[in-house]
């Protein structure tokens, strides 16, 4: 029996990564290297492209969404040597892909979705200060919660993996996105961490300053 995942199957996802190299991508991995794999999780992102493996991992999806979804990895994958992000030299091969999908193939609908990924990342950008800002009192506010249940600043400042894997996954990007989007964020939660400590510290010596008296 094919092995699925999800409304896609192992087959499907090579059947398709197979077509969109040969009508979008016909100079790129002419040796065949990479590979294609449909996967349950990569770590919350839909896809992701290992550039060390050269392998593109897919997550589930509809076979509609399956063509937008590796064009999307197989340009990163294509430009990782000139930038690993969402960067210019990934927009301009989304956007030529939108270009051929609309001029060479008539397929409008896959043309206007890899437009608005592009779009979708372009306003990313101009809010990427704010979205810090509101990243990091996130963060702060976990800092409070968990300051409370936590034996010693040790714990605290351990707790950090597990809040970020809670905040990286409601912006819905894989560890790694999540770093190189917000490289500041463990320092951040340190410091949120090593205040917050320092406030307690205080209040209990207050306290027992003044049940002594």
């Amino acid at each position: 029996m094919e092995s699925g995942i999800g409304n896609v199957t192992q087959k499907d996802v090579l059947e398709f990564a197979r077509r969109i190299k040969a009508d979008y991508f016909a100079k790129w991995d002419a040796e065949n290297e990479w590979i294609f794999e449909l996967v349950d999780d990569t770590d919350g992102a839909q896809g992701l492209a290992c550039y060390k493996e050269k392998t593109i991992r897919i997550t589930p999806v509809s076979l509609s969404d399956l063509p937008l979804l590796l064009i999307h990895e197989i340009c990163h994958a294509a430009c990782y040597r000139r930038n690993p992000g969402h960067g210019k030299h990934w927009k301009n091969r989304m956007l030529k892909a939108a270009a051929d999908a609309e001029n060479k193939y008539g397929d409008f609908r896959l043309a206007e979705a890899l437009r608005n990924e592009v779009e979708g990342y372009n306003r990313s950008e101009r809010m990427q200060r704010f979205g810090k800002r509101l990243l990091y009192s996130e963060f702060q506010d976990a800092v409070i919660d968990h300051v409370g249940s936590c034996q010693s600043l040790e714990e605290l400042l351990a707790r950090y993996e597990q809040i970020e894997e809670l905040v990286r996954r409601e912006y819905g990007v894989s560890q790694q996105a999540f770093r190189d989007y917000f490289p500041r964020a463990p320092k951040v939660y340190e410091k949120y961490a090593r205040e917050a400590w320092q406030y307690c510290e205080r209040v209990a010596q207050l306290r027992k300053t003044l049940d002594t008296e």
